[in-house]
Formats: C-alpha cells, sequence, structure tokens
C-alpha cells in the first residue's frame, strides 16, 4: 500500500512467523523489487545502526516481551532525525475483545512511560478513529493512537 504512494522508496519488513512472512511476500509479489521480507526473532532487529529513516509499526506493541528494550533497538536502527511511527488501538477497546485475552493492552500514558525510559527525545500523539466491521457483520468505532516517536 505505501509504495503505491511513494517514489524511490524501499520497504523492508520484519516477521517472526514463516506463515506470515511468506503471505506478505505472496500479497505483495508486485513490489518485491522494492520491498524485502525477513524473519526476526521479535527482540533483535537484524540491522545495523542508522540503516533506516523511518520505521512503522501498527498493532505490534501487545506483543514485545521488553517494551523498553525493543523501542532502544529501533532507536538504534533510525539514521539521526528518524522517526518512528507506533500505531495501538486503545486498552479500552482492546478489552472487549475475545481474541485479547493474552495480550499486553496500553493506553496513550503507558506508552508514554515506556518511552521516557528510551534515548527518544519527541513525541507527537494523534488520536484516531474509525468505523470498521466486526466479524458478526456490526459496525465498531475503533480508537487507535499513532505515536510519532522522534530520535
Amino acid at each position: 500500500y505505501l509504495l503505491d504512494f511513494a517514489e524511490n522508496i524501499t520497504y523492508t519488513g520484519l516477521e517472526i512467523s514463516e506463515t506470515m512472512k511468506s503471505e506478505a511476500e505472496s500479497i505483495n509479489l508486485k513490489y518485491l523489487s522494492q520491498a524485502n521480507f525477513q524473519l526476526y526473532d521479535g527482540n533483535k532487529i537484524p540491522f545495523e545502526n542508522e540503516s533506516f529513516d523511518k520505521v512503522m509499526t501498527v498493532n505490534t506493541i501487545y506483543f514485545w516481551e521488553n517494551p523498553v528494550e525493543f523501542f532502544n533497538e529501533v532507536y538504534r536502527v533510525l539514521k539521526k532525525d528518524g522517526s518512528f511511527v507506533l500505531t495501538f488501538a486503545k486498552k479500552d477497546f482492546m478489552k472487549n475483545l475475545a481474541f485479547t485475552a493474552d495480550f499486553k493492552l496500553y493506553n496513550y500514558e503507558d506508552v508514554e512511560e515506556l518511552v521516557a525510559q528510551t534515548n527518544f527525545k519527541r513525541m507527537i500523539r494523534s488520536d484516531k478513529e474509525e468505523w470498521i466491521t466486526s466479524k458478526t457483520g456490526t459496525f465498531v468505532k475503533r480508537k487507535y493512537k499513532v505515536l510519532t516517536i522522534k530520535k
């Protein structure tokens, strides 16, 4: 999706599941000259220091084993003046979903406390909401956060 809206960029996707890596490659066949998908352990980002201009993730923070260490990993691989965009659904919304019982849920304040323990300097908060169709076919308002965290 991103590659349709930008020129002269490359995209690297990290995945902890071989199945999801294969699925990403399959879905993005037409972009494989610009996009690379690889496996990693979910903790150590397998790239040199200052490798990326931007890092983004959507709905993954719930699974990070050690969030502060992972934030610092992202910081490590970001170039000077790089940005990290983190998106997650609010705890109040997520706690009512049956499949999130084992997720670690967050509100903005929780993430702000984690980021304060890292080397990141600035954070911009955006509150968003959208109407989505649930698995039962009903419309549900999903509220989520987009944090742009700057080096």
